[in-house]
Formats: C-alpha cells, structure tokens, sequence
C-alpha cells in the first residue's frame, strides 16, 4: 500500500494517531450499546469508522515515511510514540473489559476494540521496521 513518504518526523503526529484512536473507540465502543436502529447510531457508526480510517491512514504514513540523514536505519522516538499511544489504548479498553461499566455489549465491543488496536501496533512495526530495511 503506498503511502506519502515525508523525509523528517513532524512533531505531534503520535497525538494525531492517540485522538484518532480514542475517538474511534469513543464512538465506536458506545455503537451497540443502544441496539435500537435509531438515527445516532449512524453518525456513532461514521465517526467511529472515519476515525478508524484515519488512525489506519496515519500509521501507514508515519511507517512508510523515509529516514532522515541522522536517523537512517534506527527507530525514532516517533516511532516509538505511535506504538505506545496504540498499546496504551488497547490497555485501557482492556481494562474497561475486565471492570465493566455499562451494558453487557459495551465489553464486547471494547475487546474487539483493544484487540484491534494491538493487531494495528503490529501493523505499525511490521511496516516501519520493513521500510527502515529500504523493503
């Protein structure tokens, strides 16, 4: 998948990855919540995929951005940013998981959640660390 390749880390783009992330989840873990088919349930759904997209759009322009002269072939801080914001999140919705506060569908959904967020971690390191190689 191409992605747009920058030469240097712009400062922040970890932060764009974490609130991307928590919206996505925001909307999206309180999505079956309500199982009425009603009206909100479809901006919950847009919002939630939109910042699911978003998330995903993010980390396959930060992996796939090249290194810069004093960085080549190293991981940044960056990097390291971005997988600790996706891991944090992931923990959180697990947590929520283990000490469930709303409806019976609202762990569910946090699971699928905090699994994906950890399968887009893994994402995150296959692609980064295959770019770094010049893959």
């Amino acid at each position: 998948m191409g992605g747009v390749q920058s030469s240097a880390v712009v400062p922040g783009r970890a932060a764009i990855t974490a609130v991307w992330g928590f919206l996505a989840a925001a909307f999206g873990a309180d999505l079956f919540a309500d199982v009425g088919d009603r009206p909100e349930t479809v901006f919950r759904f847009v919002v939630a995929m939109l910042g699911l997209f978003l998330v995903f759009r993010e980390l396959t322009a930060q992996a796939e951005r090249r290194a810069d002269y004093e960085t080549a072939e190293r991981w940044s801080l960056s990097d390291t940013q971005n997988l600790v914001a996706l891991l944090v999140l992931a923990a959180v919705l697990a947590v929520t998981v283990a000490f469930p506060i709303g409806s019976i569908t609202e762990p569910t959904a946090s699971a699928c959640y905090a699994i994906l967020y950890t399968v887009l971690a893994a994402y995150f390191v296959f692609t980064r660390r295959r770019t770094l190689r010049g893959k």
